[in-house]
C-alpha cells in the first residue's frame, strides 16, 4: 500500500529541487496500477511504463504521451511501434533493441 500523500510530498520535493529548469518527473506506473491520484494534466508530471498495456492506460486516461518514458527490457515490436507512433519516449536497453527502434522509427 502507498500513500498518496507521501508520493505527491516526494514528487513536490524532485520538483522543487529542478527549480525553473526544464524537466519532468515520471511517476512509475507498474508498482501500483493506482495512480488516479497523480494528475495527468499536470505541467511536469510525467510517466514510466514498462509495456504497451501501460501506455494504453495513461493514454486512456488522459496522460500525455510526449510525458511517457517507456523503460524495461524484452518491449515487443509492437509495443515500441505503438511507443513510437503516440510520440512517447523509448529508453533503449540494448543494441538490438536499437536495431529494432531504428528500423521501427525510420518506417
Amino acid at each position: 500500500m502507498y500513500s498518496s500523500k507521501v508520493l505527491l510530498d516526494n514528487y513536490r520535493a524532485y520538483d522543487k529541487a529542478f527549480g525553473d529548469l526544464p524537466h519532468t518527473v515520471c511517476y512509475a506506473v507498474k508498482p501500483t496500477r493506482r495512480w488516479a491520484f497523480w494528475p495527468a494534466g499536470q505541467s511536469r508530471r510525467g510517466f514510466d511504463i514498462v509495456s504497451g498495456g501501460e501506455l494504453f492506460r495513461v493514454l486512456r486516461a488522459g496522460g500525455d504521451p510526449r510525458k511517457v518514458v517507456f523503460s524495461g527490457v524484452g518491449k515487443t515490436a509492437s509495443e515500441v511501434e505503438y511507443a513510437l507512433t503516440h510520440a512517447s519516449t523509448v529508453n533503449c536497453e540494448s543494441e538490438a533493441e536499437l536495431v529494432l527502434i531504428d528500423a521501427l522509427a525510420g518506417g
